[in-house]
């Protein structure tokens, strides 16, 4: 929500008439959808995004991008994106703005491959760079070097334990698991929400 709601206001300064934001690039990582959770996925969906806020880039990446969109990799993707980040703005002046949500729900390896990406990323003065995360080590050691780290902790505990009971109410439901096993929607409950971690 955090993440959606930071998405929803870029946009309407993005759309306002003087902005002071050129473009606004968003991912969401989820456990939901392994298949896109990669640092390639990340990288064209960013491409993407950018082309569609100012077509008239794309033909800078046309042959390579649009053309024949199977043969791209992680390096080529990589290079497009600092070609198009680099070109100046997007719509006129103004920052890009880059949001990240769930960035620990990469695999290890993939973050491994888009963590020193980000970190170049942030080199960029015209960027900024926002990512929600679980607190990993991997991602930690690359971020709280080169930004400032808010921990969210215990600040949305009651959230989170009120989205737990209604998942957990659903499927005792859905598995008829009341008479079966009693306790366990309060054993399911009490787990999640003291692992959750924020």
């Amino acid at each position: 929500m955090l993440s959606s709601t930071a998405i929803d206001h870029l946009e309407t300064i993005r759309d306002g008439a003087s902005s002071s934001v050129a473009s606004v690039l968003y991912f969401f990582c989820s456990y939901k959808r392994p298949d896109l959770n990669t640092c390639l996925s990340i990288l064209r969906t960013f491409v993407y995004q950018i082309i569609l806020q100012d077509e008239q880039l794309m033909s800078s990446v046309y042959e390579e991008y649009i053309a024949s969109p199977h043969s791209i990799t992680v390096l080529k993707c990589k290079k497009m994106l600092n070609h198009l980040l680099g070109s100046g703005s997007p719509n006129g002046a103004g920052r890009t703005f880059i949001l990240i949500d769930g960035l620990d729900e990469l695999p290890e390896a993939e973050r491994a491959e888009f963590l020193p990406i980000v970190k170049q990323m942030m080199n960029n003065t015209a960027l900024k760079i926002f990512i929600a995360s679980q607190d990993l080590l991997d991602i930690r050691k690359v971020l709280s070097k080169h930004c400032t780290c808010i921990s969210v902790g215990d600040k949305n505990k009651r959230d989170i334990r009120k989205y737990i009971e209604r998942a957990t109410e659903e499927l005792v439901e859905e598995l008829d698991l009341d008479e079966v096993a009693p306790d366990m929607a309060g054993r399911i409950i009490e787990s999640l929400t003291a692992r959750a971690g924020g």
